[in-house]
């Protein structure tokens, strides 16, 4: 055999033994997605009564969707590093970004419509000629 065909031998059983961590990782991509939602339905009801974020929600969200991204960069060809379990869990930060405020919302101004109203043509009538 020559150097040529076992690179790409090596090459074909490399890429068919992706597959088997793309399915993995792509049914456990799903599955976080739903949870994802859970976590932010469950911050934003934690939010609603005590007036601020859960610091342990906003560690695990973030820790989520860090390993979320890594593992659509893997799913994606993007990487060749392949996200938890192969390897460690990504840290999350617990600190947010939104401040939340007392002041309500401003609401936009209702628009007026200032644009003048298009003419419409009036119908000539001509009288018969006698």
């Amino acid at each position: 055999m020559t150097e040529t065909s076992e690179t790409a031998s090596v090459e074909k059983a490399s890429f068919w033994l992706r597959l088997i961590p793309m399915i993995i990782l792509a049914i456990s991509l799903w599955l976080a997605l739903h949870v994802l939602f859970l976590v932010a339905a469950i911050q934003f009801i934690w939010v609603a009564i005590n007036d601020e974020p859960n610091e342990n929600l906003l560690r695990f969200g973030d820790s989520l969707s860090k390993w979320m991204r890594d593992t659509a960069a893997f799913l994606s060809y993007k990487t060749e590093d392949k996200p938890f379990p192969w390897k460690g869990w990504p840290e999350g930060e617990g600190e947010t970004e939104v401040e939340l405020s007392d002041e309500p919302v401003a609401q936009p101004e209702p628009e007026t419509d200032t644009k003048p109203k298009p003419k419409t043509p009036r119908k000539r009538t001509t009288k018969p000629k006698s």
